[in-house]
């Protein structure tokens, strides 16, 4: 059985090697054709920095 968080993760992962590769800020999330959001880089970042401590 495959854990939410882990699943979470990995769709993330995906999502910003798509973003790096074609340079988007921002990537549409969809289910089939049906749009459910955008993800933007601030949603990246803060999606993170909950599990990260940041240190500038």
């Amino acid at each position: 059985m495959l854990k939410v968080s882990h699943f979470k993760d990995e769709v993330m992962s995906r999502a910003i090697a798509i973003m790096r590769e074609k340079k988007l800020r921002y990537l549409v999330a969809r289910d089939g054709i049906t749009v459910m959001g955008i993800l933007s880089v601030k949603d990246v970042l803060a999606y993170y920095d909950k599990g990260f401590d940041l240190i500038l």
